[in-house]
Order: C-alpha cells, then structure tokens, then sequence
C-alpha cells in the first residue's frame, strides 16, 4: 500500500529534521510526509518527542514565511515558530534525500484567529450571531485569502500535492471553545444554527433566485421554537429532515444548491490557483452522519463531489471515513464514495493510529487491513508527532 504520514513541523523540528524524516521512511516505510502548513490551535501530548512532551499554540496560523504581496484585505497570521525562520523550506529542502513525497496539509476555513481579527469574514447564523470559528466561502477576501495562500504554497513549496482541509461551509458543533450544553440539540437543529446567512451568502441567494430572507426566518423561527420551548429532538436522520423540508419548501432546496455553487467555485478558483503545479486534493468526510445518509451530508456543508469531478477539479481524493468508522458502515462509506468517483481519479483514506481508535500496536494492522479490504491501497496515517514508535513501526508492517 502506498503510505503517506500526516505530521506537524513543531514535531519533525524538535526531534531533529532528519532523525524524523529518517524515521518515516525507515521504520514507518512511508513514500511521503504531509506537512501541517496552515493549522488551528492545539494542544497535544507527544509520545516520543526528545524534549517537551506537551505542545500547545494558542491560535490558528500558518508555518511558514507568506509571500505578502500576494495577499489582499486579509493577511495569514504567521505562527511564532515560523517568525524569524522557515522551518517548513527546512524541512521541504531536506525531504528529497530521505526518498519521500512531499505534501503539503492545510487547513482552510476553520480559522478561529482571522475570525477573530477579521470578524467581517466569519460566517453569520440564523440568529445574527457570528460564529468565530468558521470563515464563510462566499465572503470575497475569503476567497483571495485561500486562492493566494495555495498559490503561495504551490509556488514557493512545491508540494507534490497540497491536502485541504474544511474547504466547505461548516457546523456549529466544530468548535475550538469549551462548550457547555445548555440544550439536548438533535442534529436538524443543530445544522440550522451552522447555516450561514451573511451578507454574501444572501446576496449569493438572490443572484440565483432564491429567497434567502425567507430561509433565514424558517431556520430562526424553529432554533428559537427549540431554544426557547420544551421541544423534543427530531426524529430520524439529519439528510432525512433536511431532504423532507427541501421537498415542501422550495427555497430551502435553493439555498443549500447556492451554497454547493459556491463551494465548488471556490474549489475551482483554489485549483486554478495552484497553476498545475500541485495537485488539488480536497479532503472530504463519507462518514459523517448516517453512512447511508453520506453524499446528503456532504451536499450539506455545501460539497458535490460528483459535480466537482464532472468539473475536473479535484486530481484525488482524500476521505476520512475510516477515522471513525468500522465494518458495515465503513463499507457503505467506501462503496457511497466509489459510486460517485466511478474511476474518474484516486482514492486515499484517512486513518487515525492514536486513540480511541488504536490503543496498542497491535491494533494498528487491523485499521490498515479494514480500508485495504474494500479496495484502497492508498492511505494517509494520523500522526507521526501523536503515535507511539511502534505504532508506527506496526503500520510499516501492515503496509507492506
């Protein structure tokens, strides 16, 4: 199977560039390292690191030096680690000679710090509260913010590919906050409070005839109808609500068309970016929600796959559906995905060797052997910096 390890820089620099490097490809027999370049706030405990065992940052940033000129109203917010040098050109100048692939890992717009200085750009809910966490993919200096970071990325990194990650509309639930429940949300309610009704995405609404206003009200009218009253949750899935309201009222099916519009524009708008330099692989999740329910849920955060492949815009896919799910479901996942690929490109799946999902090495063949039995020889593993040695060393063995 072909192997690729997801890893942070902070990791591969404190245990020494080439000491890790060397490490993933000799003992983990990886073909190549994804990079975080552009991250959010963490807080982790390292099982091997030769120095600090915990590692937090405080905030979203990116881990390398921009290209500012290139940037627009909205500027990437370097993180210390990366002020006074480059430790992502260190790492990349030194990847070729250990006989691995480079790519480059990027979170996109789940980005609580340019929320925070741009409040303008985040996306705006139902109630007229905006949601910190999330940047809204209709918002123009959104959208020249990711176009010029993956340009700046392709044209001074040269990933072989670059992995993007929540570039869609995103959901209440996805927070950086510790949140405290003060209600039982079932998920219909809980993805109205995620829908975004900026103005951008009003405007965006009205462009293609749809009533957004209207939208707004209904999705306001039933969160504060939940909110408020002593209501009981929502029977049945989340596609299922979503799919039964769309069928009676029209301008709901409008809007969530709109938002799919804007996200594969934005897809293609990053693709162009990249110049042909890099390969454009948006990361995507089949098992979120019910896995019967899979391309629904995706529609939901505003992702058509089969529409952006008709398009040509993704060179591979990249799904975490094996994150968290086993057997049937993962089955169901694998098989939803596949249909709307048909063999057009690649498919590459996301596992986790960290807990819950691996708790010793002798796990960790079981996760590879689930994907490489529905068919996927091509996997990214989660994470170098987080794993125990001989997790790594186990996935070598299963890869094989």
């Amino acid at each position: 199977m072909y192997g690729v390890i997801w890893t942070y820089p902070w990791d591969v620099l404190d245990e020494g560039i080439d000491t890790a490097l060397a490490r993933i490809a000799n003992e983990g027999g990886m073909q190549a390292v994804s990079l975080a370049h552009s991250y959010h706030n963490v807080k982790h405990l390292r099982p091997h690191s030769p120095g600090r065992r915990l590692f937090v940052a405080n905030s979203s940033a990116i881990y390398f030096q921009p290209d500012l000129p290139r940037y627009g109203a909205v500027k990437p917010i370097v993180a210390p680690l990366a002020q006074e040098n480059d430790p992502l050109r260190r790492i990349r100048d030194a990847v070729d000679k250990h006989g691995l692939a480079y790519h480059a890992w990027t979170v996109t717009l789940h980005n609580s710090a340019l929320g925070s200085v741009y409040p303008g750009i985040n996306t705006v809910n139902a109630l007229d509260d905006r949601v910190p966490h999330y940047l809204c993919p209709a918002n123009p200096d959104v959208r020249a913010y990711f176009t010029a970071l993956v340009s700046d990325i392709a044209d001074n990194l040269a990933p072989a590919q670059i992995e993007l990650e929540f570039l869609h509309y995103g959901t209440f639930e996805h927070d950086v906050h510790h949140g405290i429940p003060s209600v039982a949300l079932d998920p219909f309610t809980e993805f109205l409070l995620g829908l975004c009704f900026c103005e951008h995405c009003l405007r965006n609404a009205e462009n293609a005839g749809v009533d957004g206003a209207a939208v707004r009200q209904w999705a306001r009218d039933h969160i504060l109808d939940y909110l408020e009253g002593d209501q009981l949750p929502a029977l049945g899935g989340l596609g299922d609500n979503v799919a039964g309201h769309a069928l009676t009222f029209g301008a709901l099916d409008g809007y969530l068309r709109m938002r799919i519009d804007t996200v594969t524009s934005l897809w293609a708008e990053c693709k162009a970016a990249l110049g042909g330099k890099t390969d454009f692989v948006p990361i995507v999740n089949m098992g979120i929600g019910l896995p019967d329910q899979a391309s629904v849920i995706q529609a939901l955060v505003g992702v058509d796959i089969g529409r952006a492949l008709d398009e040509k815009i993704p060179d591979e896919l990249l799904d975490c559906a094996g994150y968290s799910l086993d057997g049937l479901p993962l089955a169901r996942a694998v098989h939803d995905l596949r249909r709307l690929v048909n063999g057009r490109v690649p498919i590459r799946a996301g596992l986790r060797l960290i807990p819950p999902q691996v708790i010793t090495s002798a796990d960790v063949a079981g996760q590879i052997e689930k994907v490489q039995a529905l068919g996927i020889d091509r996997v990214n593993v989660y994470n170098y910096g987080l794993m125990r040695l001989a997790n790594l060393r186990a996935a070598k063995a299963a890869l094989a």
